[in-house]
């Protein structure tokens, strides 16, 4: 077939018939039949030296590189591009070249070619009304084109370039769903449930659109409409556990505790050693004033599963609020050795401490968290009252300082921050921090009263 093929691409006359230098014809040729015609083009190329009046032109070297990329014969696809494939202006060639350059590690390279093809398929004209011939690349390249603006994290480029296939395959729920990935990554979260629904009206029976379509709404905060989704994945695949825990939590955050409860139960029945299910059934029948039946449901997942932090914050939550203080410290204190690594643990194990007038402990555990997490805003206010108790304001102004450089912006903390300086004099070090605070226009005068106090003390003007 080779042999023949070649020797009907030696006759002039049928040159430009089987290799059409057109960019979408030569696509389309390739496209459903990829690795046929990539080896039928490759052996072509081979040989095109030996026939000068078919030397393969731009267009169809970088058709070739596509199709032999697509089917994931890189050494080939490096082998047919030209060696001025870096500085080269056809688009189908330089994401070739970007294509290869990151499937070797050169993420550098990949970047610029990547950079430079951005450039020229989505700049328009310079002139209104001058001519410009678009790119049309196959399906599967024009995939592979936003699927690597993703994966060099340039998700603006990989939402133009989905949007922009989508103008010649508007039918296509793989390329929708493209988009819709690159819209998360780009916080445009509510844009991609909406590409997400479309590519479910078009291909209903994927169950991974319905599981992004999920995640998304969950991620938008739609918790309502995200259990319809999330019921639909437990209905097609109910061995899987892993549903039965995404739909109870979807539920819990719904506000349906009821939901939760009997999803929680079913989950269950199939597997008796779920601590998930059992953590996430004590939160539903805490819901539903069963605190009982929620105690018995977290000391369940605890004993079943003590790696799962949400066990036992739930238990020792309900003995605080039941009084049993000392109780539900020694709960937090086993929780601690038993998930090391969580610092909600150690953060609620603090702020037990503080509340049990056990203010020492607390400065060593909310320290801990702070070494866990330099952002944990609450974490550091916690601290610094610890610290005031037991008589070291110079460490709680350092505390909430380090807190307030790592997160300016946090309301809260800002205002501990100047109050701290405050108390010790430092009046100049409250200045930015209250002008932040007043700024954002709060109903408390103190913040006013403060920042004018400042004002007086450093001698400014304003």
């Amino acid at each position: 077939l080779l042999d023949n093929e070649i020797q009907r691409l030696a006759q002039p006359s049928q040159a430009s018939l089987a290799l059409p230098a057109s960019q979408p014809s030569l696509d389309q040729a390739l496209e459903g039949t990829l690795d046929l015609h990539a080896d039928l083009y490759a052996h072509w190329a081979s040989h095109s030296s030996n026939i000068p009046s078919i030397e393969p032109t731009t267009g169809q070297r970088a058709a070739l590189a596509a199709a032999l990329l697509n089917a994931g014969r890189y050494p080939e696809a490096a082998a047919a591009m030209p060696e001025d494939a870096a500085e080269t202006h056809h688009p189908g060639l330089l994401l070739a070249h970007a294509r290869l350059a990151y499937h070797t590690g050169d993420v550098t390279q990949a970047q610029a070619a990547a950079g430079r093809l951005a450039e020229i398929v989505f700049t328009p004209p310079a002139q209104p009304g001058s001519h410009h011939t678009p790119w049309l690349p196959n399906k599967k390249t024009a995939q592979a084109m936003s699927e690597l603006f993703s994966a060099l994290q340039m998700f603006p480029q990989a939402v133009q370039a989905a949007q922009w296939a989508l103008q010649s395959y508007p039918n296509e729920s793989a390329i929708l769903a493209i988009l819709a990935q690159a819209q998360r990554a780009d916080g445009q979260t509510q844009k991609a449930c909406q590409a997400l629904q479309a590519a479910i009206c078009l291909e209903p029976g994927d169950l991974s659109l319905h599981r992004q379509l999920a995640e998304s709404l969950e991620e938008t905060g739609d918790w309502e409409t995200a259990c319809a989704e999330r019921t639909i994945l437990l209905a097609q695949e109910p061995s899987r556990s892993e549903n039965y825990h995404a739909l109870a939590n979807c539920a819990l955050h719904a506000s349906k505790p009821q939901l939760a409860c009997q999803v929680c139960q079913d989950a269950l029945r199939i597997n008796p050693e779920d601590g998930h299910s059992y953590a996430m059934l004590g939160d539903a029948l805490t819901s539903l004033n069963d605190r009982p039946g929620a105690q018995a449901a977290y000391q369940q997942a605890v004993q079943i599963a003590p790696s799962f932090a949400q066990s036992w914050l739930g238990l020792a939550r309900l003995q605080a609020e039941e009084g049993l203080m000392q109780t539900a410290i020694q709960t937090l204190q086993t929780a601690a050795q038993a998930v090391p690594h969580s610092g909600e643990v150690h953060y609620q194990l603090g702020a037990l401490y503080l509340s049990a007038n056990m203010p020492t402990q607390a400065c060593e555990t909310l320290s801990h968290v702070l070494k866990l997490d330099p952002r944990h805003a609450q974490a550091a206010l916690l601290l610094s009252t610890a610290l005031q108790q037991t008589g070291q304001p110079e460490q709680a102004v350092r505390v909430l300082g380090q807190a307030y450089q790592a997160d300016p912006n946090h309301i809260e903390l800002a205002y501990a921050y100047a109050r701290a300086l405050l108390e010790t004099a430092q009046y100049a070090g409250a200045l930015a921090p209250l002008q932040m605070i007043v700024n954002s226009a709060p109903t408390d005068p103190e913040p006013y009263v403060d920042l004018g106090q400042v004002l007086l003390a450093v001698g400014s003007p304003g």
